[in-house]
């Protein structure tokens, strides 16, 4: 059934009352299995939907493997197209247009053929940049375009991989399922007036998906790159409905998720750097707890304003503005922060407790102004880290206690702009 719509499993095992969310998405129809689940209780993938045209090939993340609940997780359905072609599903009608036109750029001069869906096929034997309109329009429909190497053993990409260049323009794109063999989204590739529409995108062999791919696809709901390792810069930026999984992403690219409004959990176990912005206005996005996370960039989650707590065993800078203005989070642990930047907590008004380990030396400007329920900072550094100025900790809440070690005390007092919370500053229990 097309839509979005959650279904609880029915069976009694599966039905508990658990701390964590896990969903199963499927991309295509976007229908959505959803289990509330306890810490190291054992996931179990359904069974897939069967769509026509398609093979189900498990769960990205979860195929093929029993996983233990560790935090909030969603999983999407991997699906190949059974005939190895692309399959682009796209509207056409005199509002969105009726005259489609395909951009690829191919690696050498064997023949692409483009099926059209209504009958009509095309070749090309170019090589490069190649643009093919079909020659006469569709009557008003819904069809699938198929595209693919039909003689030699050349390779093609979608667009010209820059902007004003998308792989498709003329109708309203539906859905892409891309060969299983698709290993690269070019930059811009579904960047463009015809993806506005787009809801849904699969590619089991993609490792690598290009700046801009998808930004502004207004209406993309669900991806499945199971395989995917690099997300370069605005790559999914203001997809406003956007769920899915990277299971094997290291890399997202600055704003890689920028203003995906209805982002909830991007399950990404594999994480290592989060750039500039990655997830900047994400506003319901709900944790940044990836564990082999080491680098949180400037305003990397700025804006996620449903997120309680963040608990980072592994980045030691804390970018400036990370999590500023973050109305729902409690508490902060940064176990492993050397530098804790800028703003970077500025404005969080229900931060309550935050833990800094003890290789931290800096705490910048303004870190924790605005902080207004701040009552407890605990730092287990024994020298004091430099307090770049005093509205480091302004606006907070003036029960606020600064625990520091016992043998440290008197340090911290004497030390700079640490001495003008002398009298809050008290040994850790």
């Amino acid at each position: 059934m097309a839509g979005e719509t959650i279904y609880l499993t029915p069976t009694n095992d599966l039905q508990q009352e658990g701390a964590y969310s896990v969903r199963f998405v499927d991309p295509i129809d976007g229908s959505v299995i959803e289990r509330w689940m306890d810490v190291g209780q054992i996931i179990t993938p359904p069974a897939q939907t069967v769509h026509s045209g398609l093979t189900a090939a498990g769960w990205g993340g979860a195929s093929g493997e029993n996983l233990t609940v560790t935090n909030n997780a969603v999983f999407t359905g991997v699906y190949n197209t059974t005939d190895g072609k692309v399959h682009i599903i796209v509207e056409a009608s005199d509002l969105v247009g009726l005259t489609p036109t395909i951009k690829v750029n191919k690696t050498d001069t064997s023949t692409l053929t483009i099926d059209w869906g209504d009958g009509t096929t095309v070749d090309s034997t170019a090589s490069g940049n190649v643009t093919l309109t079909k020659t006469a329009p569709y009557v008003a429909g819904t069809y699938t375009i198929k595209k693919w190497i039909s003689s030699g053993a050349g390779n093609f990409t979608g667009g010209f991989g820059t902007t004003g260049n998308p792989m498709l323009s003329g109708v309203a794109a539906l859905g892409a399922i891309l060969r299983s063999t698709t290993t690269t989204i070019s930059d811009y590739a579904m960047n463009g007036t015809a993806f506005r529409t787009l809801a849904y995108a699969v590619g089991s062999g993609v490792t690598y998906i290009g700046s801009s791919a998808f930004a502004a696809c207004y209406a993309f709901r669900d991806f499945s790159f199971p395989n995917c390792a690099t997300v370069m810069p605005s790559a999914f930026s203001t997809c406003y409905f956007t769920k899915g999984s990277l299971p094997k992403a290291t890399v997202l690219g600055s704003s890689a998720f920028t203003s995906c409004t209805g982002l909830e959990i991007l399950y990404a176990p594999l994480l290592v750097t989060a750039g500039s912005s990655a997830f900047s206005s994400a506003t319901n996005f709900l944790s940044a707890d990836y564990p082999l996370l080491t680098t949180a960039s400037d305003s990397s989650f700025t804006g996620c304003f449903r997120m309680p707590s963040v608990t980072w065993n592994g980045v030691t800078a804390i970018g400036a503005s990370t999590f500023r203005t973050n109305g729902a989070m409690i508490t902060a642990r940064l176990y492993a922060a050397i530098t804790v930047g800028a703003t970077a907590f500025q404005s969080c008004r229900r931060l309550e407790r935050v833990w800094i380990g003890a290789n931290c030396t800096l705490i910048d400007t303004q870190c924790f102004d605005g902080c207004r329920n701040l009552r407890e900072l605990h730092i287990a550094a024994t020298s004091p880290p430099t307090l770049s100025n005093v509205n480091a900790l302004t606006d907070t809440d003036p029960r606020l206690l600064i625990y520091v070690p016992a043998a440290s005390v008197a340090a911290y007092k004497a030390a700079t702009n640490w001495s003008t919370f002398t009298a809050r500053i008290v040994a850790e229990p």
